[in-house]
């Protein structure tokens, strides 16, 4: 759900996570997390000028784990949000800096959990996005770099997003 006025635009949203891919315990790495996820997201820009050329954006997202199909572990919550502060050139370009943090909020439970359950995820990311407007097609380029801080309990790196959207 979306509304805009004048001066911001707000959203609101749900969103689901379903485990459609293969899951082996023994691979570290694979598609499939094993477990369905709710997830609940709020958030908004401001436009600090009336042509729009200067906004902040807020989005929080609260995240639901269920427990895993194949073992007796549901992980903890996690509460997230992405912002961004950003200046746009004659509509069509955008430059702006943006972030992330992300917690997780209460333990990881069941009787599988061989871990220390009061280690919390948690990570930070600070980076740039540039995009661009293409009128014709009516399509948004967007190119975004980050990187990772103060990572507890989880790998810390960097992020790049190469993001298309089409209008129709």
């Amino acid at each position: 759900l979306a509304w805009h006025k004048q001066k911001f635009d707000l959203v609101a949203a749900y969103e689901f996570y379903a485990p459609t891919a293969q899951w082996d315990a023994r691979e570290p790495a694979q598609p499939g997390k094993d477990f369905w996820t709710h997830m609940f997201s709020f958030g908004g820009t401001y436009y600090f000028d009336q042509e729009k050329t200067w906004a902040a954006s807020l989005l929080a997202r609260y995240e639901i784990h269920g427990e895993k199909n194949h073992q007796k572990v549901t992980a903890g919550d996690d509460f997230h949000f992405e912002w961004g502060i950003s200046k746009s050139f004659a509509k069509l370009w955008e430059v702006g800096v943006v972030g992330y943090s992300q917690w997780q909020v209460n333990d990881d439970q069941g009787a599988d959990v061989t871990w220390d359950r009061s280690v919390h995820d948690e990570v930070h990311a600070v980076g740039l996005e540039v995009s661009r407007f293409f009128v014709k097609p009516q399509m948004n380029v967007s190119l975004r770099h980050e990187q990772e801080f103060h990572a507890v309990d989880r790998p810390e790196g960097h992020m790049t997003m190469l993001t298309l959207t089409k209008v129709f």
